[in-house]
């Protein structure tokens, strides 16, 4: 899963030709790119020409809040759902990779409730890279609307 990319592109369609022959979900990378630079959109969307039984769309947690930059818009979750005729939203959590880049996204106030609402619109999917979630915090999230 990639995007953003020409070769992204590539990568993406290969993967989806094998999701639609072996009849099994695909998601995308993270479509932030696609959020910030519409011309990329085909990167992700080309998925869309394959059968694939199950899509997830893709955005992380810290892309909810203010940051240095804007928190995505209800608009910019509704296009990258939308953009590749998504089943299910994953938001993914990736704080602990933030903190060690100089250029990182470190504010994660207000993410769960920001969470909370996209799940009241969306089926949302939590994963964490690299740390998993503790009981506490999958307990809060599955409070929050969170369905996997």
């Amino acid at each position: 899963m990639t995007g953003g990319t020409e070769l992204a592109k590539r990568i993406n369609g290969n993967l989806a030709a094998a999701a639609e022959h072996f009849a099994v979900g695909m998601g995308v990378g993270s479509m932030r790119a696609a959020v910030e630079k519409k011309e990329l959109a085909e990167t992700y969307s080309v998925i869309n020409q394959y059968r694939i039984p199950f899509k997830v769309a893709n955005i992380g947690a810290p892309q909810l809040i203010n940051q240095k930059k804007a928190a995505f818009s209800d608009s910019d979750i509704e296009y990258c759902f939308n953009l590749i005729d998504a089943d299910f939203l994953i938001v993914h959590f990736n704080f602990l990779q933030e903190m060690v880049q100089p250029e990182g996204d470190r504010n994660a106030r207000g993410v769960l409730k920001r969470l909370s609402d996209i799940a009241s619109s969306y089926p949302v999917i939590a994963k964490e890279t690299g740390n998993g979630f503790s009981r506490e915090a999958a307990a809060e999230l599955k409070d929050a609307g969170v369905k996997a």
